[in-house]
């Protein structure tokens, strides 16, 4: 229902948010919290939006996903995705989702050390090739957008604490 509320007042890419729900954030590992923490970090410092997850759950419009010409097959997919957004200039929504436990099986990443090295080495790499090697004009547009596209923002949000919306 978020999901749709968020695309019904013109979200273009809705990201689930893991951590603001404390029922959701107790079962989110200490290397998932470190890594999210410091990959948010990394693209606010790069490109000038804050996110609060590299989220999971996504959807994102059809149009919009083609645009982004995603490349990364790995564990870099979802960093190049959510930049990606932000140099195209989407309006991004980031809403709560209930988070749980597995069932069954096991995380490739979060579920054993080298998995986590691994992604980590990833994500890392994904951040500095999208940073680095990317169109320094495009990075710039993102860090000083317009008082039009911060209005457009908040008229795409959400009155309430739980829906962050962006362009």
């Amino acid at each position: 229902m978020a999901f749709q509320a968020a695309i019904d007042r013109g979200a273009t890419f809705v990201l689930g948010e893991r951590g603001t729900r404390p029922e959701s954030r107790r079962w989110l590992t200490p290397a998932q919290r470190f890594g999210n923490a410091l990959c948010c970090a990394l693209i606010a410092l790069g490109w000038g939006h804050r996110f609060r997850d590299m989220a999971s759950l996504r959807t994102i419009r059809r149009d919009a996903f083609e645009r982004l010409a995603l490349r990364d097959r790995a564990f870099g997919w979802n960093v190049e995705m959510q930049v990606r957004a932000l140099e195209l200039g989407l309006r991004i929504a980031e809403v709560p989702v209930d988070f749980h436990a597995r069932i069954a099986g096991e995380s490739k990443i979060s579920g054993n050390l080298a998995g986590v090295f691994r992604a980590g080495w990833g994500i890392l790499t994904m951040v500095a090739r999208l940073r680095f090697a990317g169109d320094a004009k495009t990075t710039r547009r993102c860090q000083t957008r317009s008082a039009a596209d911060r209005a457009r923002s908040v008229a795409c949000g959400t009155a309430g604490p739980t829906t962050r919306t962006t362009s």
